[in-house]
């Protein structure tokens, strides 16, 4: 069965950078002019295995040494970075929290005009629409920064 590279290296359970690795040292490959590497599984299955059988007879060559240290040393960095990703938040539930979290601040800067009325009882109704419509363009304002991807910046000077 011919496979991709990005097969080959989930088939093994391995990076990419690993499967490069192996083609240095004989990996079985099937390069094609002009086009991505095909491999053969079987054969570098085959080629895999005996490589594991070779690793388990005592002894060797400073060659051989040298492979099987830097095999850990790659095996290694692909449990290091693993851990690493099970560390990492995923992208729908920061998406979630955050929706959660403007939501509620949007509920609570909409309420301002009124808690505002019920401290000032004197407020004129066009105060009351100008403090309502300026807490909505600021959660506008607020939504179209998150949505273009600027950020947040500092305030203006209030006339």
């Amino acid at each position: 069965m011919i496979v991709s590279r990005n097969d080959v290296a989930s088939a093994f359970g391995v990076t990419l950078q690993t499967i490069t690795n192996w083609q240095k040292s004989g990996f079985p490959v099937q390069t094609q002019k002009g086009r991505a590497n095909r491999y053969n599984l079987p054969e570098c299955i085959e080629w895999f295995a005996s490589r594991r059988a070779a690793k388990s007879e005592a002894g060797g060559t400073y060659e051989e040494a040298k492979l099987r240290l830097t095999e850990a040393q790659a095996e290694k960095t692909e449990l290091q970075a693993r851990k690493l990703a099970e560390g990492a938040i995923p992208h729908d539930v920061v998406v979630a929290t955050w929706s959660r979290a403007f939501a509620a601040i949007k509920t609570e800067v909409l309420a301002l005009p009124t808690r505002i009325r019920a401290l000032v009882p004197d407020m004129t109704a066009q105060t009351w629409e100008m403090v309502d419509g300026t807490c909505r363009r600021t959660l506008d304002d607020c939504a179209g920064r998150v949505g273009d991807g600027s950020g947040v910046e500092e305030p203006g000077p209030t006339t």
